[in-house]
């Protein structure tokens, strides 16, 4: 007998959610590894988009899943579950990450569970809880803690980079709401078909607005290898695990997983970038992951119902 015959749908959902984590936690290591040939952010989405977009229409043409109606609201929320998650959040996180380390990148990026709890709470019109409040608290101070003891230097002097990718976990927030429910109505693959899709011909156009196609064939060969990883093993495969995670479990849950992520990046981070982290930032680093998880436990589900009425 089949070893997931052993497991609910649940389980797998969580197993399906922690794996994909830890894909898209490659993502700032591979981005580090890329900025010392010169790329800039916007080409390295590029390069990302033309890898994944045929290997997602691919999986998708091997299905041979019939598509279901989504309806014009349907459609409207997919383009910016597809353009917020995928094009937005990735542009500003990019561009944060040539000015800080992967390691407070991916800290500062893991606060979008906080806002994902917020945000479900005024679509619900819901009052958080004190645990809630206090547990959101913890996080954003453990964020501030870990900042303020790395110094002016570890942020490499710049205040912008910090607030990019705080406004990417912002915008990544909305992505999530959007996105839990849409998930449940297509399959992993179709739905990570349709997003990257979407994401992907606004990152094209993007870049020959800014630059010229043929710049993308005069790139180092490492550069094109990261890419392809970049495409593939920080994309899509996380975007389909991730997305069949959220057709399983709860937003919240699938949301409150993603505590491994930091852990994940700093061990990617000082073992292959040399990156590391002060006593004192060990103790913000705690307060944030602590932070979400009391986070998760304290603030109930949003479930489908409670969006209903704006998809």
């Amino acid at each position: 007998m089949a070893m997931a015959s052993y497991l609910t749908s649940q389980q797998i959902g969580y197993g399906a959610t922690a794996l994909g984590v830890l894909g898209f936690s490659t993502k700032a290591i591979f981005a580090k590894l890329v900025y010392p040939y010169g790329v800039d952010p916007i080409t390295l989405m590029t390069i990302r988009s033309l890898v994944a977009m045929p290997v997602l229409w691919m999986l998708l043409v091997a299905t041979r899943e019939p598509a279901l109606p989504l309806g014009g609201v349907g459609w409207l929320r997919l383009a910016w579950a597809g353009v917020a998650g995928y094009y937005i959040a990735p542009f500003l996180d990019f561009y944060g990450l040539q000015t800080i380390t992967a390691t407070l990148e991916r800290l500062i990026l893991f606060l979008y569970p906080c806002f994902v709890v917020i945000l479900g709470a005024i679509v619900a019109r819901r009052r958080l809880s004190l645990a809630t409040l206090a547990a959101l608290l913890l996080a954003y101070v453990g964020v501030i803690v870990t900042v303020v003891a790395g110094g002016w230097s570890q942020i490499g002097g710049d205040w912008v980079g910090l607030l990019l990718v705080l406004g990417a976990a912002m915008v990544f927030a909305t992505y999530y709401i959007i996105a839990g429910n849409l998930a449940r109505r297509l399959s992993a693959i179709r739905f990570s078909t349709y997003l990257m899709s979407i994401a992907g011909g606004a990152t094209i156009i993007h870049f020959l607005v800014v630059r010229s196609a043929w710049d993308l064939f005069a790139l180092p060969i490492p550069v094109y290898l990261y890419g392809v990883a970049l495409g593939v093993v920080s994309t899509v495969l996380p975007i389909i695990l991730v997305t069949e995670g959220l057709r399983r479990i709860d937003t919240n849950s699938s949301a409150a997983i993603n505590m491994l992520g930091p852990v994940f990046t700093f061990i990617m981070a000082y073992s292959l970038l040399g990156e590391s982290l002060e006593l004192l930032q060990f103790v913000g680093f705690a307060m944030v992951l602590f932070g979400v998880f009391a986070l998760g436990r304290s603030f109930r589900p949003v479930r489908d119902s409670s969006l209903a009425a704006v998809e």
